[in-house]
């Protein structure tokens, strides 16, 4: 409890402001709305930064709204990704879509013969720029080894192997090169199925 400077009344502490002040809250009032009527640029100045008050407060509640917006949406398109993910990883384990992707891709190449031979005309002109021309004879000779290890691998399982390279050619973030040690025989599934993301482990 304390004086009122002005209007010398005992009040509680909540009826003065926090900075510890003398008048009250409702003197305090009274002596502004006087200060604004004896100087008219003062009323003008307080409503010019009210307004200016106003409007920032619009900006960044706009902006947080934005902000909102957008983690909302890469939340959505992540959860997304990885349900479309998850669903594609067990479509795969699926024989049957298996043969299905299989003879859709087969009926595709039969229908674009041109695409095809251009995808095949581009990947060879790739693979030989990615072959160093230092490589040695003997190197050059192991390169051709991987290539008959995985006909060898075809006849004797019954599947469909591929040569891959475990650092991809063109990747997303590095290329490869065509060279032995970076060469191995893998089935042709699990090859469509890395792409060109390289090799784990």
């Amino acid at each position: 409890m304390k004086a009122c400077k002005v209007c010398e009344e005992i009040k509680a502490a909540n009826d003065f402001y926090a900075h510890g002040g003398l008048i009250c809250k409702k003197c305090a009032g009274k002596q502004s709305v006087e200060r604004r009527k004896k100087d008219p640029r003062q009323l003008e100045k307080i409503k010019t930064y009210a307004k200016e008050y106003k409007q920032r407060a619009e900006v960044k509640e706009k902006s947080r709204e934005r902000d909102r917006i957008r983690t909302e949406v890469r939340k959505n398109n992540q959860e997304w990704k990885n349900r479309r993910k998850e669903l594609t990883r067990v479509k795969r384990q699926n024989p049957e879509y298996v043969l299905h992707v299989r003879e859709k891709n087969k009926q595709w190449e039969k229908n674009n013969p041109e695409k095809v031979y251009e995808k095949t005309r581009r990947y060879q002109a790739l693979k030989a720029k990615a072959m160093p021309k230092w490589l040695t004879k003997e190197q050059r000779r192991q390169i051709l080894v991987t290539y008959i290890l995985a006909k060898k691998l075809e006849k004797t399982t019954g599947i469909k192997y591929h040569v891959d390279h475990i650092e991809p050619l063109q990747g997303k973030n590095s290329c490869g090169l065509h060279v032995p040690w970076n060469l191995r025989a893998i089935p042709a599934l699990e090859n469509r199925r890395k792409s060109n993301k390289q090799a784990m482990g």
